[in-house]
C-alpha cells in the first residue's frame, strides 16, 4: 500500500491543519512554508515530533508567498521525495500563490488538495472535486497548547477543598442568584478573611450587618464553606474558615468552578458530551509575568476561554490581560469569554451605566464575549451558541 504523505502548505493559523491530520492520519508529514510564519511553523513541526507512528520531514521549505514559479518549483521538488506515495496537500491556511501552485501540481500530479473547515467538522476535497468528508475529532487542551509550545499547569484541585465536590456545586450555583446582597456579603467576607491557614474572624475584625447578610453566611455555613457562624447584639460575626483552598474558593474561584460545571454539564443532541475538554484555573508558563486561563474549553480543536471577575470586574486592564494570555495560545481563532457575578448597572445608574458600555465597547473591539451576573444563569446556552456560531469571526 502506498505511503499517505500529507504536505501542509503553511501561511496562518496551523490547528486547522493539526485537526486535519487527526481526521485523517498520514504516515508522513512535510512543510512549505512562507518565510514570515517561520517561528510559529518551527513550533508547529515540533509538536507534530511527538505524535507516534508519524514521520516529519525536515527542514521546512521556505518559499516567497508572491512568487508563484518558486511556489510551484518548491511543490514539485517537495513531491518527488515521496516517489509512488498517495500525497495530499492541506492548504487551509495557505496564502492564495502557493496554494494556486499547490493545485496546479496536484491536477499534473493526480494529487489530492483538501481544506480543513474546522468550524463544521468537514474536510473539503479541492482536488478532485469529491464530497466534503465530516470528522468528529477530540482534542484535549495539552494536545492543543502543543501546537502554540506551550503546556498547561493546573492550580486548583477541588479535592483539597473540606467539603464534597456536590457541596461545590450547590455553593457556586447558589452564588450566582444574581443578588447585590449576595455581591455585598462576598465582598465583606473577602475583606474580613484574609491570612493563612486555618483562621477564626472575631467580631473586632468584622462590621455591623443586616439580617439578608448574616442569611448569607449562614447559608456558606451550610454548605462546611465556614463555620461557627454567630452575631452579636451589635449585629457584628464571627466565623472560622477552615484553610487557604476553601477561602480562596469564597474569594472567586467559585465563579471559576460555577463556569466549569456548566459546561461540562453541557451535551449535544445525542446526548454525548459537548465539549471535548473543560479545565479550570490552568496557568500557561511563560518567559514574562505568569498567564492563567480561569477556564478553557475545546471543541473540535476550538479553544474557548475564560476570564472570571468577582470583584471591581468592568475595568479595562481585565480585558488587556484576557486578550495577552489569548495571544500566546491561538488569538482570534479561539473565543474569548469575560464573565463576572457583578450585575449590569441599571440605565438610571448614568455613571456607571455609562462606564459599563465605555468597557462593553472595549471588549467589542478586544473580540471578547461578556456575560454579566444577569446573564449567568443562561450561561449555558451562551456558550454553545458561541461554540458553532461565534459572535466574532474566528480567523
Amino acid at each position: 500500500m502506498a505511503r499517505k504523505v500529507r504536505i501542509l502548505v503553511v501561511g496562518g493559523r496551523f490547528m486547522p491543519h493539526r485537526i486535519g491530520i487527526a481526521a485523517d492520519p498520514p504516515e508522513i508529514v512535510a512543510f512549505i512554508a512562507s518565510p514570515d510564519t517561520k517561528g510559529q511553523t518551527e513550533t508547529a513541526l515540533a509538536s507534530l515530533k511527538t505524535l507516534p507512528n508519524l514521520k516529519v520531514v525536515e527542514p521546512i521549505e521556505f518559499v516567497d508567498s508572491y512568487d508563484l514559479r518558486e511556489a510551484r518549483v518548491k511543490c514539485e521538488q517537495v513531491t518527488l521525495k515521496f516517489p509512488n506515495a498517495d500525497i495530499t496537500f492541506d492548504v487551509t491556511s495557505a496564502p492564495k500563490v502557493p496554494s494556486f501552485a499547490a493545485l496546479k501540481v496536484a491536477q499534473e500530479q493526480n494529487h489530492r488538495v483538501i481544506v480543513v473547515d474546522s468550524s463544521n467538522g468537514k474536510v473539503i476535497s479541492i482536488e478532485p472535486e469529491n464530497a466534503a468528508i465530516e470528522f468528529n475529532i477530540r482534542l484535549d487542551l495539552d494536545q492543543y497548547l502543543e501546537c502554540f509550545g506551550r503546556r498547561a499547569v493546573g492550580k486548583f484541585n477541588l479535592k483539597n477543598l473540606s467539603v464534597t465536590e456536590e457541596q461545590a456545586v450547590e455553593m457556586a450555583r447558589f452564588l450566582t442568584r444574581g443578588d447585590s446582597i449576595i455581591e455585598e456579603a462576598l465582598s465583606w467576607l473577602r475583606q474580613w478573611s484574609q491570612g493563612k491557614g486555618k483562621r477564626t474572624i472575631g467580631f473586632d475584625k468584622t462590621k455591623p450587618i443586616l439580617d439578608g447578610h448574616f442569611e448569607i453566611f449562614k447559608k456558606i455555613e451550610t454548605q462546611g464553606l465556614i463555620s461557627h457562624v454567630q452575631r452579636n447584639e451589635a449585629n457584628r460575626i464571627s466565623y472560622q474558615i477552615a484553610n487557604d483552598f476553601d477561602f480562596k474558593f469564597l474569594d472567586g474561584a467559585w465563579l471559576e468552578f460555577f463556569v466549569f460545571d456548566a459546561a461540562r454539564s453541557l451535551c449535544n443532541d445525542s446526548g454525548s458530551a459537548f465539549f471535548d475538554d473543560v479545565r479550570m484555573n490552568v496557568e500557561i508558563p511563560s518567559n514574562e509575568e505568569k498567564k492563567e486561563i480561569d477556564v478553557a474549553c475545546l471543541s473540535r480543536g476550538r479553544l474557548l476561554q475564560f476570564s472570571c471577575k468577582t470583584s471591581n470586574p468592568f475595568r479595562t486592564v481585565h480585558l488587556d490581560e484576557l486578550r495577552a494570555v489569548s495571544d500566546l495560545v491561538g488569538g482570534d481563532f479561539a473565543t474569548r469569554f469575560f464573565v463576572t457575578n457583578v450585575l449590569s448597572p441599571a440605565m438610571e445608574k448614568n455613571d456607571e451605566r455609562k462606564n459599563f458600555e465605555e468597557f462593553q465597547a472595549h471588549a467589542r473591539a478586544r473580540k471578547i464575549v461578556i456575560v454579566a451576573g444577569d446573564q449567568l444563569r443562561n450561561i449555558g446556552d451562551i456558550v454553545k451558541k458561541e461554540a458553532h456560531h461565534p459572535t466574532f469571526r474566528r480567523i
